[in-house]
């Protein structure tokens, strides 16, 4: 009973994706998590924008703006920290303003001191995988690994609702 119980939750709190790297959060649902922060705080979301604008944060990693879009709507933005360590550097590097590219992510209103001087906003995306679009290739936050693969994969594991 406990195991079929346990794996009724796991299904429950995923969501499968007919492609891999889905994106779950456009700017309608920016929209949304700006007039409702506390119910948007610690989800996990992934993203599909243009980079508009880089900053450098904690140990050199990028903070960069993301434009998101919808076909039927304005532009927002949001900002996205990486977690993504020394390690991919070099793919760092490549990360350019006016690429494509596509973040899964914790969207969270818990701001350090420099990214709330770098972002001058109240929330902001907790990157752990990007994926560069026009590469099909990207980099990611190694505790993150499986997140990542499950999300190339076509699932995004929900945070259980409230």
């Amino acid at each position: 009973m406990k195991i079929s119980l346990l794996f009724l939750l796991v299904l429950i709190s995923q969501i499968i994706y007919p492609q891999g790297f889905p994106i779950n959060f456009d700017s309608d649902s920016l929209r949304d998590a700006e007039k409702n922060l506390e119910k948007w705080n610690g989800k996990l979301i992934a993203i599909r924008g243009i980079v508009k604008e880089i900053k450098k944060a904690h140990q050199d990693k990028p903070y960069f703006l993301i434009e998101l879009a919808n076909e039927n709507s304005e532009e927002k933005e949001i900002w996205v920290g990486s977690l993504v360590n020394a390690e991919n550097k070099e793919k760092q590097q490549s990360l350019k303003v006016g690429l494509v590219i596509r973040v899964l992510g914790f969207f969270t209103t818990e701001l350090d001191d420099l990214a709330k001087d770098l972002c001058n906003c109240n929330y902001h995306l907790i990157g752990m995988c990007i994926l560069f679009e026009d590469e099909k290739a990207g980099f990611y936050a190694p505790p993150a690994w499986e997140q990542c693969e499950e999300w190339q994969n076509g699932i995004i594991v929900e945070p259980p609702l409230e």
